[in-house]
């Protein structure tokens, strides 16, 4: 290899192959600025300010650094470490004539739907990122203006707390950029040849000699997959990816914190319940279902919080025909309240018991991924199994700035955050992620593959949510 090429390592490897064959394309955070028309006038203005603290971006987290290449003939999946960066290759701006919060987030969603659409190419040149600019025009009389920020990256390189430090340097550098548009912010930006290589799971956090492989056959081998509901077989023809979110006001969401205290559920918990309840009665042929829960593996890599690294990994939970037959049989709001209790406590318990195992065991699907000795061929046979999941549910958690983002009349605020998923073509069907920042709304997304889900089964998942989440109250 090149002394700018890095072996791709264990999830390089692993999410290169499944990019390669079109089956993840990326995770993305997105954050909202409101934005004084004193502070920013015009689109130029907003484009020197972010070729600014853009790269100053760069330069923080090395990993953007950074090209994947897939898998030749001649070479395994490795990182480039790029010479130059230009600004046409990661940036693409678009404009917004939407008139009201709601347009805004429906052209929003749009916008993030189609960037889970993109396949990275020519990562011997580019890097495994890009970000997409909505700037909303629509109100020309308004003194505060509105842009959104997607960061679209590579799984390889990022994940869903990767992304949301992205954003937390983004609006630092942004907010510093204001007095300072400075002739730091050159372009093409180069890459400096001692940029660290991205930081690789297994070395941080090598497998304890006590690991033990998974029961499971392989990643994602259900254990009851005649029985369980996961929409359609696995395909790429026409393949499209879909978003669509709910925003959970801090007034209404101190409410649903109430709720959860109340009940000694957490959050995640609450919304797995949530969307285990909606499925279980609006498909009533499902006799079970089988969810993700993604967690972090920071604590044990020792990666802080403001690293740019794919440090995850996952628990599945089997919902079988009993619960969710007592979750239909439910008459009443306290039946639904002690249904939602029940399932938020056994996955508590089961992902509490994972972790606690993992110091001295290891982590079984990450155990599992490591035994895959082909990943073409994994990916292949993927294609020929009917998918092994009903739905995952990621929460990155609750995102503080802490006294940086005051509503000045005169500076950027950031509103709130959102993140996303691809649609997955072998994973499951349907994805759920949610976000809240320190004293904001809390944003719960969901995102599919076209032609997986009916529109309307999401927009029936979407009123449900939002109809329970903001009525905690109403009690």
């Amino acid at each position: 290899m090149e002394r700018r090429e890095i072996p791709a390592g264990l999830l390089g490897e692993y999410y290169a192959a499944r990019h390669a064959h079109g089956h993840y394309r990326s995770c993305a955070v997105t954050s909202r600025y409101q934005f004084s028309s004193l502070t920013i006038k015009n689109n130029v203005e907003l484009t020197t300010l972010l070729k600014y603290a853009l790269s100053q971006v760069i330069r923080r987290h090395p990993a953007l650094n950074y090209g994947l290449v897939e898998k030749t003939k001649e070479k395994d999946a490795h990182f480039v470490r790029l010479r130059t960066i230009e600004w046409d290759d990661v940036v693409e701006f678009q404009t917004s004539r939407a008139l009201d919060v709601e347009e805004q987030d429906d052209v929003l969603a749009r916008a993030i739907g189609k960037g889970h659409e993109y396949h990275f190419s020519d990562q011997d040149r580019k890097p495994a990122w890009k970000i997409v600019v909505v700037h909303h025009e629509g109100i020309p009389s308004r003194e505060r203006g509105v842009f959104d920020v997607v960061f679209l990256g590579h799984h390889a390189i990022a994940d869903g707390k990767s992304g949301v430090a992205f954003h937390k340097t983004l609006f630092l550098e942004l907010s510093q950029g204001e007095t300072s548009r400075p002739s730091q912010s050159a372009w093409p930006f180069i890459v400096p040849e001692d940029t660290p290589k991205p930081s690789f799971i297994e070395d941080a956090f090598p497998f304890p000699p006590n690991s033990k492989p998974s029961k499971q056959e392989e990643v994602g081998s259900p254990s009851m997959a005649p029985e369980i509901w996961a929409s359609i077989p696995p395909t790429k023809k026409d393949y499209s990816s879909h978003v669509k979110f709910i925003t959970v006001p801090q007034t209404e969401l101190k409410t649903t914190l109430q709720t959860c205290r109340r009940l000694n559920i957490t959050v995640t918990g609450l919304l797995h319940a949530l969307i285990l309840t909606y499925l279980s009665k609006t498909i009533p042929e499902a006799k079970a279902f089988r969810a993700v829960t993604p967690y972090s593996m920071r604590p044990f890599t020792k990666a802080s919080e403001g690293a740019m690294v794919n440090h995850i990994s996952f628990i599945l939970t089997e919902w079988t025909e009993e619960i969710i037959t007592s979750i239909r049989a439910c008459s009443s709001e306290d039946d639904e309240k002690e249904a939602y209790k029940r399932i938020a406590t056994r996955l508590s318990t089961q992902l509490k018991a994972e972790l606690e195992r993992i110091p001295a065991h290891g982590s079984p699907p990450l155990l599992d991924i490591a035994k895959i000795t082909d990943f073409d061929a994994f990916c292949e046979e993927s294609m020929r199994k009917s998918r092994s999941t009903s739905f995952e549910l990621s929460n990155v958690g609750v995102v503080s700035l802490g006294s940086k983002n005051p509503l000045r009349d005169d500076g950027i605020f950031l509103e709130k955050l959102f993140f996303t998923q691809c649609g997955m073509v072998c994973g499951p069907a349907l994805g759920c992620s949610a976000v809240s920042l320190a004293g904001g709304p809390m944003v719960v997304s969901m995102h599919w593959q076209g032609g997986v889900l009916e529109e309307s089964f999401v927009d029936g998942l979407k009123v449900f949510l939002e109809r329970q989440l903001k009525g905690m109250g109403d009690e």
